[in-house]
């Protein structure tokens, strides 16, 4: 049953796997979903969500609305933790903070594992022995919650194109996989889902 998966995932540390926690407290930024984008929007490379827009990904509405690389993000990453090292040579350090609302009936856990970063190399990075600046993206939402927070990827410096790709480990398949973009795009919005 989906709900016995959920009810025992962990969220991986760094040196120890602990209970996926309640949501922690939303930051203000957690309660600000625009209304989601076309069913048809982040289901490919080439129409992805756009940065600062909601998406509904099966029973999950997720927003991106922070994205720092570079010098900035390493910085970040560093005075996160002492435990944090500092990226490899020809790599930087990409943190995204996300949204998530529970916009199902049952709990979902909502972890950085859920989430992989890619660009136009097309290669896919997942999520780091590091720990997230605060507050992590890490929590179990019942129907209605909504909670925050850092994933951490590394990338080389060169990547360009840089996509958010969901692909939950605790929904099972894939029709509730969505890609976000990363940076803003010199084109309009995508057309908002609308009420049936």
């Amino acid at each position: 049953m989906a709900s016995e998966r959920i009810a025992g995932f962990a969220v991986w540390r760094r040196g120890a796997a602990a209970d996926a926690t309640p949501a922690p407290p939303a930051s203000p930024e957690a309660g600000r979903f625009t209304p989601p984008v076309a069913a048809d929007v982040g289901l490919s490379r080439s129409r992805p969500v756009p940065l600062g827009h909601t998406v509904t990904a099966g029973p999950l509405e997720l927003r991106a609305f922070d994205v720092r690389s570079g010098r900035g993000a390493v910085e970040t990453v560093l005075a996160a933790s002492p435990a944090n090292d500092p990226p490899r040579d020809g790599l930087t350090y990409v943190i995204v903070h996300l949204a998530a609302r529970n916009v199902g009936d049952a709990p979902v856990t909502i972890a950085g594992a859920d989430f992989g970063l890619t660009g136009d190399s097309g290669v896919i990075q997942r999520f780091l022995d590091v720990i997230p600046p605060d507050p992590a993206l890490a929590a179990t939402l019942p129907p209605g919650a909504a909670a925050d927070g850092w994933v951490v990827f590394a990338m080389p410096t060169d990547e360009r194109g840089l996509l958010l790709i969901f692909d939950s480990v605790s929904i099972p398949g894939d029709w509730a996989d969505r890609i976000l973009a990363l940076q803003t795009a010199p084109r309009s919005a995508p057309p908002a889902a609308t009420p049936a």
